[in-house]
């Protein structure tokens, strides 16, 4: 069993390797053409259009080759527009900034033709879980979360509300696994709604490479791509420190129910 430092130093090798290679940058300028909605939008896009997968304006999926389907019906969502005007106030010059939305409409890459996209470098993740699964499964049952496996629409493999997590019933008793570790990793994190998405991502799937590395199963042909999608090794970095707590309150978790059983 490898020692917790000698995985986090793993886990960030592994994902700058990622970044750095010619798949990912090229991946990475097609990500950057897309927008990052939120959550307002995101129920938005999902109550207008439940499977849609990657939405982009239309003069965006020009740009990438690609042209919307005759017939299509956009998806509407909100645009933030920021402002900034000089009023008077008391005889000087006050300077006021703001925002303001604006309805626009949006596609979903199911409703274009044209040049391939190229894919994340992820490989989603198959096998036998160990019977760690049921482990996490008691540890979010006694921090009081129900756990729901029910079909969703949703293309995710899974996520988290606080009292609740979803997991992907079609998923692979391994990836359920990493992906319910995942999702722990946001509740022992704190993490909730309005906050930056980025830094969150990258926490979560630390700790569930760091807890699966831990009992000795290598979610490494997921978790780097993954992390490399959302963040940098100066935000990894940065955030060690929240990493390192999440993912130890899930490992004593596991220590505890082990020397129960």
């Amino acid at each position: 069993m490898d020692s917790r430092a000698a995985i986090i130093e793993r886990l960030e090798r592994g994902f700058q390797e990622v970044q750095d290679s010619e798949r990912f940058q090229d991946y990475l300028s097609t990500c950057a053409r897309f927008h990052n909605y939120s959550a307002h939008n995101t129920i938005l896009i999902w109550s207008q259009h439940p499977t849609a997968t990657r939405v982009a304006g239309f003069h965006t999926w020009r740009k990438l080759g690609r042209h919307v389907l005759k017939g299509e019906k956009g998806i509407g969502i909100l645009a933030p527009r920021p402002y900034r005007r000089t009023e008077e106030k008391d005889g000087e010059e006050e300077v006021i900034e703001g925002c303001y939305f604006k309805p626009v409409h949006v596609f979903d890459v199911s409703q274009t033709d044209g040049k391939e996209l190229p894919a994340a470098p992820v490989t989603e993740l198959d096998g036998s879980d160990d019977g760690l699964f049921a482990s996490l499964a008691a540890i979010a049952t006694g921090e009081g979360i129900a756990l729901d496996r029910t079909p969703n629409a949703s293309s995710a493999n899974g996520f988290y509300r606080p009292g609740t997590i979803w997991v992907k019933p079609e998923a692979s008793p391994l990836m359920a696994t990493k992906t319910l570790a995942h999702e722990l990793g946001h509740h022992f994190a704190g993490h909730v709604s309005g906050q930056c998405r980025g830094e969150q991502e990258t926490i979560a799937e630390a700790v569930a490479y760091i807890v699966l590395a831990y009992v000795g199963i290598d979610a490494g042909s997921y978790s780097f791509g993954y992390l490399a999608s959302w963040s940098d090794p100066k935000v990894f970095r940065a955030k060690l420190g929240e990493i390192h707590a999440a993912a130890n309150r899930i490992i004593d978790g596991l220590e505890t129910y082990a020397e129960a059983a």
